[in-house]
C-alpha cells in the first residue's frame, strides 16, 4: 500500500518521480528529454543546434545481463533540415 510519500513503497524497489529502481534488475526511467546544444557561435556563444531527444523508457540493465534499452525515442534539432 502507498504511504503518500515520494519513494517510500513496502515493495523491493524504490522510485523518485519518473526513475524506478529495482535492485538485482536495473533501473528504469520514464519519459527522459535529452537536451544537446553544439556548434556554438562564435561571437556570442549561443548554440547554432539544439537537439533535443525524448525517450519514453529507459532500461539500465545491472542483472545477470548488463546493458541498456531504450524504447520510444524521437528526436528534433528544429531546423529546417531535420
Amino acid at each position: 500500500m502507498f504511504t503518500g510519500q515520494p519513494g517510500v513503497w513496502p515493495l523491493p524497489w524504490a522510485y523518485l518521480r519518473h526513475v524506478i529502481t529495482i535492485p538485482g534488475f536495473g533501473t528504469i526511467t520514464l519519459a527522459k528529454v535529452t537536451i544537446k546544444h553544439e556548434d556554438p557561435h562564435e561571437k556570442t556563444k549561443a548554440p547554432k543546434k539544439t537537439t533535443v531527444t525524448l525517450t519514453m523508457v529507459d532500461l539500465k540493465l545491472g542483472c545477470f545481463v548488463d546493458g541498456n534499452l531504450s524504447m520510444g525515442n524521437g528526436s528534433t534539432n528544429g531546423g529546417p533540415d531535420g
